[in-house]
């Protein structure tokens, strides 16, 4: 008789929680009055300097994790147990089938500068950046950027939209 009893507070419990999140806030610039258009102009115009100013060093990284969690159990050249994390560099290590290399990712050194040099660029033009969440159903995009963020999410990319 108990579970009966909880089972509609747990329903009205779930109704009252909303949509599901749509993942994590989308950073994006605003800049009150300005049209839509000339902000995403403005975007693109700061992302190719940026590109040109900071450009693109990809350095290979192990992904081979070197950080163990747990016990590992090893019965003769085999061993057993969990690990996480990435490894620092590229490398390789004799394992139950002999020499094997550690595989390997290319990661952009530069993209967090490059950031950073969109980011001057867009303060400079008079923009902040906040962010907003995802539109997770059907929105209307704004003609021009508003003066409150409220109830605002971002659809397709970077335009902010509002919720229909």
């Amino acid at each position: 008789m108990r579970r009966i009893a909880t089972l509609p507070a747990l329903l009205a419990l779930a109704a009252c929680a909303g949509a599901p999140a749509a993942g994590p806030p989308v950073p994006v610039y605003l800049k009150p009055s300005v049209s839509a258009r000339q902000a995403l102009e403005d975007v693109a115009i700061c992302r190719e300097e940026a590109r040109r100013a900071v450009p693109r060093r990809s350095v290979p990284v192990s992904v081979q994790p070197t950080i163990s969690v747990g016990v590992s159990r090893c019965s003769g050249r085999v061993c057993v147990g969990a690990s996480q994390g990435l490894g620092g560099g590229i490398g390789a290590r004799v394992g139950p089938l002999g020499y094997e290399r550690f595989p390997t990712a290319r990661v952009d050194r530069n993209a967090p500068l490059r950031g950073e040099a969109i980011g001057a660029c867009m303060g400079a033009k008079g923009y902040g950046l906040t962010t907003l969440p995802r539109c997770t159903g059907p929105a209307r995009a704004l003609q021009s950027h508003p003066f409150d963020t409220t109830g605002l999410c971002v659809a397709r990319g970077e335009v902010i939209a509002e919720p229909v």
